[in-house]
Order: C-alpha cells, then structure tokens, then sequence
C-alpha cells in the first residue's frame, strides 16, 4: 500500500545583516537536522525579499548602527517523509526553537547586538496547489509538481 508523504514548511522572513543571516541559516539547517533525521528529506532555500515593514523595523530597532539597512530574506525550511514523525507540533517546536536562535545569538564578527525582526509562516498542511509550491521552490525533496507524491 502506498503512503502519501507529509510534507510542511517553515518559513522565517528577516531583515539582517549578511553575516547574521548566514549564521542563522547554518544553525537553522543543523537544528532541522537534529528535529527531523533521515529517512526525512530536509531543504533550505534562502530567498530576497522585500519588506518595508521590516526594514523599518530594523531600522528602529537598531538606529546606533552605521550600516545601512539590509536585505530582507526568507529563509525556508521544508520537510518531506512518510514515516509519521513529521507534525505539525514538531514543526511548530522546531520554529519555537529557531526563534529562539535568532533572537539569542549574535554573531562573532559584529561589534554590537543587531537587533532582527522576523515573520514566521508554517505550513502544516497543504493542498495541491500549496504542496506544488513548496515542490517549485526546494527541488531537492524531490516531489512532483504535477501530482502528489507517492512513497511505496
């Protein structure tokens, strides 16, 4: 009997330096990694996007810095796997956790704490349209775009 994969996405939009942006996404990858083992298929995708709210928040938020504000992102985590431990309570933890990461660490080459606004989105469920748009932007999980997927 075939068994659908479950397939879910969190997606954290910032706005943050470049070096604080590639220090979440690395620790972000590790922690998914640690949440959700193999036989689950994990994807990362980092986006640009933006943001004018959150531009203005960083702007506020962090006005005793010289640099110009940067770059909005969305970093996007997505999920695949038939097994049954993909939930969408363990998704939500895992966010709660990355949440966390981001508004605790501070990277090693900055000089003062960057402040960074964030939206989280979680997809836990999804339709066919929702789960095309997720197969169209993590390619690696390796799921159909016409159909949904099939684990047998």
């Amino acid at each position: 009997m075939a068994v659908k994969a479950v397939v879910m996405e969190c997606r954290i939009r910032v706005c943050a330096s470049r070096a604080r942006r590639d220090a979440f996404v690395e620790a972000a990858i590790e922690q998914a990694a640690e949440a959700f083992p193999h036989p689950t298929m994990r994807s990362c995708v980092v986006e640009e996007k933006a943001s004018r709210m959150l531009a203005r928040q960083w702007t506020q938020a962090n006005s005793s810095r010289e640099e110009p504000c940067p770059s909005t992102y969305d970093i996007c985590l997505a999920f695949a796997d038939s097994s049954g431990r993909l939930t969408a309570a363990r998704l939500e933890s895992l966010s709660r956790d990355l949440l966390t990461t981001l508004d605790s660490s501070t990277h090693q080459s900055m000089s003062a704490e960057e402040t960074i606004p964030w939206i989280l989105t979680l997809v836990s469920s999804t339709d066919r349209r929702g789960r095309r748009d997720i197969a169209l932007r993590h390619p690696a999980l390796g799921l159909s775009t016409l159909a949904p997927m099939v684990v047998g």
